[in-house]
C-alpha cells in the first residue's frame, strides 16, 4: 500500500487514463535517477590529493582504570573538599581529629585530638578507616567502628557532630 490505495502491479483493469498517469510517473522518475536508481546526496569525492584510501588510524585506547592512580576525598556536609587523601603504596596512615598534630583538622569540641586514622592497602586498592581515640567515636553509615572497615566509596562519616562524606575516584 502507499499512501493509502493498494498499488497494483497488474494493470489490466486499469482504464487508459490511470494508464498514462502511471506511465508518466515512471517516466518522471526514470527522468530524475537516469538509470532507474535513486542517487540520495553528493556522490563522495576527495579534494585531499594525499589521501591513500587506507582506513584512519584508530584514536589510542583510554587508559585502563590502573594506568590512573585512583584519587580519594572527604567532603563536607556542603560538597566541599575537606582533604584529599593519599592512595599510594607504603603511604603513612592520615589522622583525623581536632589536634594539631592531626593530617586533618576538624574545628569540633566533641571530637578527640585523633580521632580516627585512614590508611591505604594497595592490594585491594582501597582505604581502611579505623577509631583511633575519643568516647564519642567514629561512625560509618550510621554503624560505630570498632575494627577497621573498609572504604568503598559513598560513605557517610560522622565524627563528633560533624558529617563528612568518603568519595574515591578511580
Amino acid at each position: 500500500m502507499a499512501n493509502g490505495r493498494m498499488f497494483r502491479t497488474d494493470q489490466s483493469n486499469v482504464g487508459d487514463e490511470e494508464r498514462a498517469r502511471i506511465q508518466a510517473r515512471l517516466e518522471a522518475l526514470e527522468a530524475v535517477s537516469g538509470d532507474a536508481t535513486r542517487q540520495i546526496g553528493v556522490p563522495f569525492e576527495t579534494s585531499d590529493n594525499d589521501y591513500d584510501g587506507s582506513p584512519a588510524q584508530p584514536e589510542a585506547p583510554p587508559p585502563t582504570s590502573y594506568d590512573i592512580e585512583p584519587r580519594a576525598y572527604l567532603l563536607t556536609s556542603d560538597g566541599g573538599v575537606l582533604a584529599e587523601l593519599v592512595c599510594t603504596p607504603g603511604s603513612e596512615p592520615m589522622t583525623l581529629g581536632r589536634g594539631h598534630a592531626a593530617d586533618i583538622c576538624i574545628a569540633d569540641p566533641y571530637v578527640h585530638r585523633l580521632q580516627s586514622q585512614f590508611f591505604w592497602d594497595a592490594s585491594v586498592q582501597a582505604h581502611f578507616i579505623a577509631h583511633a581515640g575519643g568516647e564519642n567515636g567514629t561512625y560509618v553509615n550510621r554503624h560505630r567502628v570498632n575494627k577497621p572497615l573498609r572504604l568503598v566509596g559513598g560513605e557517610q562519616i560522622r565524627v563528633g557532630k560533624t558529617k563528612l562524606q568518603y568519595r574515591i575516584r578511580r
